[in-house]
């Protein structure tokens, strides 16, 4: 609950930063003179900013030391650079007079601007990447990274403006290449985008450090910088995000969420674990030559570890030794519309975008309560059936169900069939539950043993075996249940597409063998 309140407060305040940086561009003081340098931590001075536990409950941990200490210029020199290190909103401090300065002394070139030739400053003033920090439709756009990037230019009379570009990006080694889109637009009525690209495509080197990123263009450079306040004046702080699908976890690490306010000299810093213990007194060092180094405070343990750091704002953080990344990019709302994607079909994954966070949290947690209800049930009737809340599968033996190599439905699996599906009918299809289920899948699975095609072949068989046999007068499903299974159960096998893991990463080949039925929720 508290993660929740606390997101929806900072997506308001997201809303304030758009609306008073937007065209400010960073018209502030350099931040660098009222940030927190200087701070002590365990009597030694840093240059960067302390983050101690939650609302500091004055039981912070001492600042330990870690067991392997980095040095960030060397992580830096051998990283493989990938699109979610650009995240955040990166600004050239020093607001107008600084945009001028840039466009007065760097090199520019002659570019077609709103039917008008403009000198375009090889340099940009500002970069925005991340689904937060851009926050615009194109983002539906899977197929490409995006920024969005500001930058000064020079037209007649010496005056000076800049251009606002949506651009893609991709990284090569430490080249970063933008290239401008030219159109966009969005149907209201079918949601359909069409864009275009224009002929301007921008190359700079980059070089990271900190919180601050250096963009080169032949011999000119510009540093930005992010961890600003809404008004881009005084350094603010602030990261948020669970762990990525597809990323490795940092010391079992699934959220993290910081703060340091300039103004109001106050920190927190927040660790939830993959098992959901949450650390709320741990502390952290966040220096600005990209060293992040905390002490992960648990109930009979404290152990200290060191990473450098991409600062992502909104849009999380990321984490890396050199070797191993670790990925926090995903909100609140990715987290919930990643649980709620296990009970959709793939055409109903586009309507996600469309609810809100309340709507998505109502499903997940319907479904975990589904889920919750059908294990008691099965426990209640004494069946042995796997309810994976992971997955969303409720898994068969095959065992049971069938002989060796065989897909017609043995003796034994029907007796057990014929108490699963009554007991699931009576559970999915109670008035508690009334209209939330869309479709039930009867889901074949093998073992990794023998050829695709033959193991594709078996699995589709008994997954139209357990079907069959669900929705036949034999299986003697209650006539109340009946018509909507009728509707609802459709089969399809998956080889050994889906195979089941020992902790050790090796294929569980009695696992896999399975049949497993898994509920489509209802969107309309």
């Amino acid at each position: 609950m508290f993660k929740k309140l606390a997101t929806l407060f900072l997506a308001a305040l997201m809303v304030v930063s758009f609306v008073a940086c937007g065209n400010q561009d960073g018209s502030s003081n350099n931040s660098q003179s009222e940030n927190q340098n200087g701070s002590n931590v365990n009597g030694n001075t840093i240059d960067g900013f302390v983050l101690e536990g939650q609302g500091n409950s004055g039981n912070t941990v001492p600042l330990g030391t870690p067991k392997t200490a980095l040095n960030p210029q060397e992580v830096y020199d051998k990283l493989t650079y990938t699109p979610q290190m650009f995240y955040s909103k990166y600004t050239l401090l020093g607001g107008e007079d600084a945009r001028n300065e840039l466009v007065e002394n760097t090199s520019t070139f002659k570019w077609s601007y709103n039917k008008s030739e403009v000198d375009l400053c090889v340099l940009p003033s500002q970069i925005r990447a991340g689904k937060q920090a851009i926050a615009h439709k194109l983002y539906n756009i899977k197929e490409y990274n995006w920024m969005f990037v500001q930058v000064p230019y020079r037209y007649r009379d010496n005056q000076y403006s800049f251009l606002e570009l949506y651009c893609t990006y991709e990284i090569q080694g430490n080249k970063l290449i933008l290239k401008a889109l030219d159109t966009f637009s969005v149907d209201t009525e079918t949601n359909k985008i069409t864009y275009a690209f224009s002929d301007l495509v921008l190359e700079y080197t980059f070089e990271f450090r900190g919180r601050n990123i250096t963009l080169t263009s032949g011999e000119y450079s510009v540093t930005l910088t992010t961890g600003l306040d809404a008004y881009c004046k005084i350094d603010y702080i602030f990261a948020e995000g669970y762990l990525s699908p597809d990323s490795k976890s940092a010391n079992d690490i699934d959220y993290i969420r910081m703060r340091y306010d300039t103004e109001e000299k106050s920190s927190s810093l927040l660790f939830e674990l993959l098992d959901e213990t949450e650390s709320s007194n741990s502390i952290a060092t966040l220096e600005e030559n990209g060293l992040f180094t905390f002490t992960l405070a648990l109930e009979n343990s404290q152990e200290t570890y060191q990473y450098v750091y991409f600062l992502c704002g909104h849009d999380g953080l990321v984490l890396t030794d050199g070797t191993n990344t670790y990925y926090y990019n995903d909100t609140y709302s990715d987290r919930n519309k990643n649980d709620v994607s296990k009970y959709l079909t793939e055409d109903q994954t586009a309507k996600l975008d469309d609810l809100t966070d309340n709507q998505l949290e109502d499903i997940v947690e319907k479904t975990e309560n589904l889920l919750d209800d059908l294990a008691k049930a099965y426990r209640d009737e004494g069946l042995n059936v796997t309810v994976n809340a992971q997955t969303g599968e409720i898994a068969l033996d095959s065992t049971v169900l069938f002989a060796v190599n065989e897909s017609d439905v043995s003796a034994e699996g029907k007796t057990f069939l014929q108490k699963f599906i009554q007991v699931y009918a009576s559970v999915v299809f109670s008035d508690k539950y009334d209209n939330f289920v869309s479709a039930i899948m009867v889901e074949g699975h093998t073992d990794t043993t023998g050829s695709y095609e033959l193991n594709q072949t078996l699995s589709q068989a008994r997954a139209d075996s357990v079907k069959q046999y669900c929705l036949s007068d034999d299986c003697g499903v209650d006539a109340t249940y009946r018509s909507a299974l009728q509707e609802m159960l459709q089969a399809v096998g998956y080889s050994y597409d889906k195979p089941i893991y020992k902790e050790n990463g090796e294929v569980d080949m009695d696992a896999s063998r399975r049949v497993s039925f898994r509920f489509i929720v209802n969107l309309d």
